[in-house]
């Protein structure tokens, strides 16, 4: 008898373990699928608005309306900041996210391309995030990029708000 409660706590853990890990990708490519979609929804309002802060500044708010959009910033292909979000973290800056998405294109077939598409998972005092870079262009031209970050810390608290259901 003990032997069986042995083995069906020693299954139930591992099948919460397996739970757990597959409802964590699931939240976190959730994430990484919003974030790229609310950017490139958003390029060509951002493309016409480049040129006028006023618009750009309100562009950039109706982003970071989203609950877990932590800010957005737009950044000319200088690096320089265009406009930028109350609350967006400086560990992003355009200056710092810049040369990362120009790398992302550095291979010899890429180079000419310009800019390129770059994400990371990052960790600030506040929790996880993800942090999305995409370039805006406006009928071929390069203008620059947009970063967007995305609180990912709601993940693990729903993950151990739903741990003592699995359970």
């Amino acid at each position: 008898m003990l032997a069986l409660i042995v083995g069906l706590s020693l299954l139930t853990w591992a099948a919460s373990g397996v739970v757990q890990s597959t409802v964590r990708e699931w939240f976190e490519r959730d994430v990484q699928s919003r974030s790229q979609l609310v950017l490139v929804g958003a390029r060509p309002a951002l493309a016409d608005s480049w040129y006028d802060s006023a618009n750009l500044n309100k562009q950039l708010a109706a982003l970071a309306q989203d609950a877990h959009v932590i800010g957005v910033a737009a950044c000319g292909a200088d690096f320089t900041t265009r406009s930028i979000t109350p609350g967006f973290p400086q560990e992003f800056s355009c200056l710092a996210v810049g040369p990362r998405i120009r790398e992302a294109g550095s291979s010899a077939a890429q180079s000419k391309e310009g800019l390129q598409e770059w994400s990371t998972e990052a960790t600030l005092p506040t929790g996880r995030v993800l942090v999305t870079a995409m370039p805006i262009t406006d009928e071929g031209q390069e203008l620059g990029f947009a970063v967007l970050v995305h609180d990912m810390s709601y993940i693990d608290r729903r993950q151990t708000r739903a741990q003592p259901f699995l359970l």
